[in-house]
C-alpha cells in the first residue's frame, strides 16, 4: 500500500516533469537562439539553430534540474525511512505517463492543440523519428539515469550515515 508521503513525492515528481519540460521546451531554444545571434560564423549559427541540437540541450538542462532534486529527495526520503524501491517505480511509471499520455493524441489534434504538443515534446526531438519512438526512447533514458541518480544518493547517504 502507498502511503501519503510516498504518493505526494510522485504527485510532486510527477508536476516537477511536466513543468521542467515546458520550460526547459521554451527557454533552452530562445536562450541559444540569443547567444546564436553574438556569434559571427554561419556554421556555428547554423549548429546552433539546429532542432536536434536545441532539443538535445533542453533534454540535458531538464535532466540536470531533476538529478539536483532527485539527489536531495534521496538523501531526505532514506534520512526519513521513506526511501523504498515500490515508490521508487510507481514514480517512475507515473512520470513516463504524465509525459507519454499527450503523444497519443498528436495524430487527432487539430492545428493549435498540435502546435502545442510540439512545444510539449521538444526535449524528446533529439532522438529522431516518430514522436511515438523519441518520446519512449527520451524519457526511458531520463528515468534510467536519475533512478540511479536516486539509488546512489541512497547509497551514499547510508554509507556516511550507517545507524540509519
Amino acid at each position: 500500500m502507498i502511503t501519503f508521503e510516498q504518493l505526494k513525492f510522485v504527485v510532486k515528481f510527477c508536476v516537477l516533469t511536466v513543468v521542467l519540460n515546458i520550460g526547459c521546451g521554451i527557454l533552452v531554444p530562445l536562450l541559444m537562439d540569443v547567444i546564436t545571434n553574438a556569434v559571427a560564423d554561419d556554421s556555428v549559427q547554423a549548429t546552433l539553430t539546429s532542432e536536434s541540437l536545441q532539443s538535445f540541450c533542453a533534454w540535458i538542462v531538464m535532466l540536470a534540474f531533476m538529478f539536483w532534486v532527485i539527489w536531495e529527495d534521496g538523501k531526505r526520503n532514506t534520512a526519513y525511512g521513506r526511501f523504498d524501491l515500490f515508490s521508487s517505480i510507481i514514480c517512475c511509471a507515473a512520470v513516463f505517463l504524465v509525459y507519454f499520455a499527450p503523444v497519443l493524441f498528436m495524430d487527432h489534434a487539430t492545428d493549435i492543440p498540435k502546435m502545442l504538443l510540439t512545444q510539449y515534446f521538444v526535449t524528446c526531438r533529439w532522438v529522431g523519428g516518430d514522436y511515438t519512438s523519441a518520446v519512449i526512447i527520451s524519457q526511458l533514458l531520463l528515468i534510467a539515469l536519475i533512478m540511479a541518480v536516486y539509488f546512489v544518493s541512497h547509497a551514499i547517504y547510508l554509507k556516511k550515515h550507517p545507524d540509519v
